[in-house]
């Protein structure tokens, strides 16, 4: 899968954020070669919200950053599967760096 997204996050903290966006999600389903099932691929827009949690680590100028955000799209047919549910969790971990 590649999404391709844009957020507004608010930060009503310094440490906590939360907010939502919308995003293209390209997904592809590429099979075993010689596979009697042909390759599957589906383009779909969806709408996600979440938040996060930032622990600074070096005081004004990185934080360890911890979120995560709820994806929801349409049920769709995919894999064989029909009108599959395609909603779905996303987590991650990381350093944020203040720049400016």
């Amino acid at each position: 899968m590649t999404p391709v997204t844009a957020s507004l996050w608010l930060s009503p903290l310094p440490t906590l954020y939360a907010g939502g966006g919308i995003g293209w999600y390209n997904t592809s389903l590429q099979r075993p070669s010689g596979s009697p099932l042909a390759d599957e691929h589906t383009q779909r827009m969806g709408t996600h919200l979440g938040g996060g949690f930032l622990f600074p680590i070096v005081p004004a100028v990185a934080s360890l950053d911890f979120g995560g955000r709820y994806v929801f799209l349409d049920r769709t047919s995919f894999a064989g599967l029909t009108k599959a549910k395609a909603d779905f969790w996303s987590v991650s971990a990381g350093v944020a760096l203040k720049l400016f």
